[in-house]
């Protein structure tokens, strides 16, 4: 639904258009892995080595790469856009010095979200290769295409080395530390960031600071509209 919503939208509509897009990315990757809750129940009921546990080990690692995969696109999309307005509030001049400090506030709130949602990402594509290592074995001894032999070959070596306990656990460290980071972050953006409407007036041909860059005329409508859509 999210997805058909964003393709619904205008072009003006880019940011509120590609953060929907990342959420049903997200929202997808929530129900790989919910499917792979289960297939993990399977492996644990039959054991990694017989013939069933081997198939549902090897599904289990599709799945979390799946997973995976949805979760850190979408992840980039959002980290692109918290990078974009460190770079707007890096470059806005406020005129008082209150605006000056939360600009600055924002500029690192932003950054620093944008480098935790990668760790994010990345820890979690780390966890999944490392638990995908059954698949890549598989298709190192069964596939009939040698590149992909030779590819699933170097994922089962990296696998290997982050399915050690210690890398384990360096993962899971930081999937949950990008998690609390990113998430007080999100709090500290809530706070102090204006709305979608509040950004518009600023730039409008109404605003109050000149120092501001103004919309083009041809813009400032379509920018109006997609403020309305994404306040409301």
């Amino acid at each position: 639904l999210m997805a058909f919503k964003a393709r619904e939208l205008p072009d003006s509509d880019a940011r509120v258009k590609t953060e929907l897009l990342a959420a049903a990315m997200t929202t997808a990757a929530a129900g790989f892995e919910i499917g792979a809750s289960y297939v993990d129940q399977v492996v644990a009921r039959y054991g990694a080595n017989r013939v069933t546990g081997k198939g549902a080990a090897a599904t289990l690692g599709r799945l979390k790469l799946w997973g995976a995969s949805l979760a850190g696109i979408g992840g980039g999309m959002l980290a692109w856009w918290d990078f974009t307005d460190w770079l707007q509030h890096l470059r806005s001049d406020p005129t008082t010095k209150q605006g000056k400090r939360k600009s600055r506030i924002l500029a690192t709130a932003y950054a620093l979200r944008g480098v935790a949602t990668i760790t994010l990402s990345l820890g979690e594509l780390g966890t999944a290769i490392a638990i995908a290592k059954p698949l890549f074995d598989h298709l190192a001894n069964s596939s009939a295409n040698k590149i992909v032999r030779l590819l699933s070959q170097s994922m089962s070596r990296l696998a290997k080395r982050l399915g050690t306990q210690a890398a384990r656990l360096l993962l899971a460290r930081l999937v949950l530390g990008a998690f609390w980071i990113g998430l007080v972050l999100t709090m500290i953006i809530y706070i102090f960031e204006d709305d979608a409407l509040e950004k518009w007036c600023k730039r409008s041909s109404f605003r109050v600071g000149k120092n501001s860059e103004p919309y083009d005329e041809q813009e400032e409508l379509m920018a109006l509209h997609a403020a309305f859509s994404e306040v409301l």
